[in-house]
């Protein structure tokens, strides 16, 4: 009898152990099953087919309707639907409905908060087409977007997403803090946050607010520093720019480069300090590994504010600190060539062309020889540059445009050739080019070909069409004439000389 009550308990161990094992099976089942549709919907919303999309995650939620994540996913593709202008309201609504039910299982989910945050925004817009002046709307995105910033206060989309509904909805009194706040934490956000429409010069204070406490706090320093600089440079206060920015790079120095040091030559300049610029020129330049590329800034931060006789003393330090190659020289003579020492910059450029014949030599060379009106020179230098540089497109299209002027129409051809075989991106001004050489040559069907591509790559230009019409006429083929003076109007309807030509073609 003991026996039979051991075996008794064994077969019901066993049983319970099936039980459970089914029910584990079962639930792991269920959950593969779900994995899989979601897995697919995730692959169709990346393809951005959303309503293969929404199918799956529907079926996939039938067998998980515990898992937040899975109506997080359907709210999306829902909103997708909608943003492609699928009926609208009603993906909206069933976004809506799915985001609602994400965030009643997982209420920690930020991303889902905003996700139904801009939904609740737009059907709130909807709503107030639908029925205006009602004054009551069943939608209210406000308090979505601030627990989404809530749960993520650092997210500068999310309140960027809660500034913008403050701006639309008049709340100006709710945007101050959040800007400032902003300053504190993010300075370096200035540059999207102006570009706003509600940006006035009262945030632009709370801002500077913000960064001032942010410094005060010991947050974000440097960034901060950086930041009221820019701001002070903005409005042409250079001592003040020049102060901050110095501040900045006293905090995390191992964070200053050269470029910082570039900058703040800028800044030196600006405010006429020019010593001061010189001495952090050359101190960017000792700091830069790229010494040749540093200096070219430098030069033109210097040429472009108009300064580029005191850079001159830079080169004459720099050329006795540091070893450079011949790209040195260049912008040597590209310097006294901006000073119009023509004789110095020239006698540079030919000794490194003894040295090593190139490309860039011989172009300074062209452009001296143009400065001093000197063809004969300005054809000999362009035309060894192409030499030297025979896949620099520009230089061959400086060589055909010269022959041209020299009426050397059958090499100025050949150069065009040249020039639209090496250029690295087509160009109808090249084509447009060589087209007028054409026509010089009485090659109306050659120039006819090439105002065509110009059109190809710019279609919208009317005046390669009116061109084409005058090849046409040329050629006595007033038919096609008039069809491209035709459309040549069409895209410049106002033109005055289209008209008259179109008439006159027609008589």
């Amino acid at each position: 009898m003991p026996v039979h009550k051991s075996k008794i308990k064994n077969y019901i161990a066993c049983a319970f152990i099936l039980i459970f094992s089914g029910l584990a099976f079962y639930y792991l089942a269920l959950r593969f099953i779900s994995e899989i549709h979601c897995r697919q919907g995730e692959i169709y919303y990346n393809k951005k087919e959303y309503k293969q999309a929404v199918e799956h995650f529907e079926k996939a939620v039938k067998f998980q309707p515990g898992n937040a994540l899975i109506y997080k996913n359907m709210g999306d593709a829902f909103y997708e639907l909608a943003q492609k202008g699928s009926d609208i309201y009603l993906n909206l609504k069933n976004s809506r409905e799915a985001y609602l039910v994400s965030v009643e299982k997982n209420p920690l989910d930020a991303r889902v908060f905003y996700g139904l945050a801009v939904v609740e925004y737009r059907l709130e817009r909807i709503y107030a087409r639908q029925f205006p002046g009602v004054g009551y709307s069943p939608y209210n995105a406000l308090p979505y977007f601030q627990e989404a910033v809530r749960l993520r206060p650092e997210s500068i989309s999310y309140n960027f997403g809660l500034l913008r509904y403050y701006a639309k909805n008049g709340h100006d009194d709710k945007i101050l803090p959040i800007v400032k706040n902003l300053g504190v934490n993010y300075p370096q956000i200035y540059g999207y946050l102006k570009k706003e429409t509600f940006w006035s010069l009262d945030l632009r204070s709370a801002y500077i607010q913000g960064l001032e406490q942010s410094i005060a706090k010991d947050i974000n320093p440097r960034d901060a520093h950086t930041r009221i600089s820019a701001l002070m440079a903005e409005d042409e206060n250079w001592e003040k720019a020049i102060e901050h920015y110095k501040k900045a790079l006293l905090y995390k120095d191992f964070q200053n480069n050269y470029y910082n040091y570039i900058h703040l030559t800028s800044l030196y300049l600006k405010a006429g300090r020019f010593k001061k610029a010189e001495q952090n020129a050359v101190y960017a330049l000792d700091m830069s590994p790229f010494k040749e590329k540093s200096l070219e800034q430098l030069y033109s931060i210097y040429k472009q504010q108009g300064f580029s006789e005191e850079f001159s003393s830079i080169v004459q330090q720099v050329r006795e600190k540091f070893p450079f190659s011949s790209r040195f020289e260049i912008l040597t003579a590209r310097l006294l060539f901006d000073l119009k020492q023509y004789e110095e910059a020239k006698r540079i450029c030919e000794n490194l062309n003894k040295k090593k014949p190139g490309g860039p030599a011989y172009y300074w060379l062209y452009l001296i020889a143009q400065a001093q009106k000197d063809k004969d020179a300005m054809e000999l230098a362009i035309q060894k540059a192409t030499v030297f540089d025979s896949k620099n497109s520009h230089y061959h299209y400086l060589f055909s445009n010269l022959l041209k002027q020299l009426k050397k129409y059958e090499s100025a051809e050949n150069a065009a050739d040249m020039a639209v075989k090496t250029q690295a991106k087509p160009s109808p001004h090249l084509f447009n080019h060589r087209a007028w050489i054409r026509w010089a040559r009485h090659n109306y069907y050659g120039a006819i070909e090439d105002w065509s591509q110009a059109v190809r790559l710019s279609p919208n230009q009317a005046v390669y069409h009116a061109y084409i019409a005058q090849a046409y006429k040329k050629l006595d083929n007033k038919q096609l004439a008039e069809l491209y003076y035709k459309k040549a109007l069409k895209l410049d309807p106002d033109n005055a000389g289209y008209k008259k030509a179109l008439q006159e073609n027609k008589s």
